[in-house]
């Protein structure tokens, strides 16, 4: 019963989002996070970058031998 209810909850929390055209986070459908890249983050490596989209971060370095 009490997933039900919560699956219902969440249903109606849902719709409503999507019926003023915002996503979970209070943007709208159109509107997106603000994206930074920045190269050659690791000195040792002989590719590298940093990609930051919104509060997600990636790093990712390349070595070759």
């Amino acid at each position: 019963m009490g997933l039900e209810i919560m699956d219902e909850v969440r249903r109606d929390y849902t719709y409503n989002l999507v019926r003023r055209g915002k996503r979970e986070d209070g943007r709208g459908f159109q509107d997106y996070r603000e994206i930074k890249v920045e190269k050659g983050i690791i000195k040792r490596a002989e590719g590298s970058a940093r990609v930051k989209i919104g509060n997600t971060e990636v790093l990712v370095g390349v070595k070759l031998e």
